[in-house]
């Protein structure tokens, strides 16, 4: 006889399923809930269900018991699933499809089972294809993904461990058959619900971890990044450009800096509107970031102010690619309810940094060629000397 029972795993796993959807709510008290939050919660309170019938097994009906018991634990399980492939942004209305016909067939399935020959041993065996089937997709994903976090593929090998035992326990009851039965005490049964309490620890903890992971992930984004524009805003452009100047400076290698801004965008605004003021600034952006090297940095200073630091740069290749911009900018036309065109000024300045050497300085020097660009006509580039 084994010191731990199945029904006494039983009791854990129903336990566990229950309190983790109370710490979770508890975590989420206050924020705003996500339609994967949601579904999270939902196969918590599905699984605990089942987990809760399973334990009356031979008290109450078995089509409770056993049929609903099942239902609810795949499609808890489903719900699990689509709401961590939601909260890493993997799923979509074929993902859904798919698991949708999985669960659809699964319950075909157990019901020829049930209500034609009714042995356990085949109803364990579906059970347990199904539970790998279900987690293969989502664990492959992320083992394959190529800017997972350490979070992300450590959350993946637990499971991918935790579900081989399951397949070992598919493999034992096609060999070992009636012997295999789910409350039966033997060692894969016991291991089999054992890798069970695991999954549901891991994903459990899991969720939460990768919930807030997104959330930090999500800060850290609007911390850094412009929201109208997704390029860097003024503070991260600057520290980004100290990094670069120190580098710079200790490899004795020049720089460039090009200050931009949007002729006239105030008689945009005031013609168009401010939300085609937005686009134009937004197309602006993409419109320059597609002619930058990957090297460069390229943010948002304010308004209609952008600035471009190009690394290893020195005045005659900057000046060629300020104008490649200014260029560019005059060529390109937006398409929205009417035909609108715009120029860009650009002041620039370079120099071989040392270590004393600022972005402020950098900046007030190309804001003087940018002020002389203007007073020349504006849409052409002026240098700082």
């Amino acid at each position: 006889m084994y010191s731990l029972d199945i029904k006494t795993i039983i009791v854990l796993l129903a336990v566990g399923q229950l309190l983790s959807g109370v710490l979770f709510v508890a975590y989420m008290y206050g924020k705003q809930r996500e339609t994967c939050i949601n579904l999270f919660l939902a196969s918590k309170v599905l699984e605990c269900s089942a987990w809760v019938l399973i334990l009356f097994r031979g008290i109450i009906h078995d089509l409770f018991s056993i049929l609903l018991a099942n239902y609810f634990l795949v499609i808890g399980m489903t719900f699990s699933i689509i709401a961590f492939l939601s909260l890493i942004e993997r799923y979509n209305h074929t993902i859904r499809r798919i698991y949708i016909g999985l669960v659809v067939s699964f319950i075909v399935i157990f019901n020829l089972i049930y209500f034609s020959y009714n042995v356990e041993s085949s109803r364990v065996l579906l059970i347990s294809i199904y539970t790998v089937t279900l987690w293969s997709f989502p664990i492959a994903k992320l083992l394959t993904e190529r800017n997972a976090s350490a979070l992300k593929r450590v959350f993946a090998v637990l499971y991918g461990l935790a579900l081989l035992v399951f397949l070992v326990r598919a493999l034992a009851v096609f060999e070992f058959g009636e012997s295999m039965k789910l409350l039966a005490d033997n060692y894969f049964n016991v291991a089999a619900f054992l890798s069970l309490y695991t999954v549901m620890l891991i994903g459990s903890m899991g969720f939460i971890l990768l919930a807030k992971e997104k959330a930090d992930m999500k800060l850290i984004i609007e911390a850094t990044y412009d929201q109208m524009t997704g390029i860097l805003n003024r503070a991260s452009f600057i520290k980004s450009v100290n990094v670069a100047l120190s580098l710079c400076a200790r490899k004795g290698r020049p720089v460039s800096l090009l200050l931009m801004d949007i002729d006239n965008f105030k008689m945009i605004n005031d013609t168009h509107g401010h939300q085609i003021g937005d686009i134009v600034l937004k197309e602006f952006a993409l419109k320059i970031k597609e002619q930058l090297r990957n090297y460069d940095i390229f943010g948002r200073y304010g308004g209609e102010e952008f600035l471009i630091l190009l690394p290893e740069t020195d005045c005659n290749p900057a000046v060629e690619i300020a104008d490649r911009l200014r260029l560019a900018t005059e060529q390109n036309q937006l398409n929205i309810n009417e035909e609108i065109s715009f120029t860009i000024s650009i002041g620039g300045v370079s120099i071989i940094p040392d270590q004393e050497t600022s972005f402020e300085t950098l900046f007030d020097e190309s804001d003087i060629a940018l002020y002389r660009a203007k007073e020349k006509g504006k849409n052409r580039v002026e240098f700082y000397r």
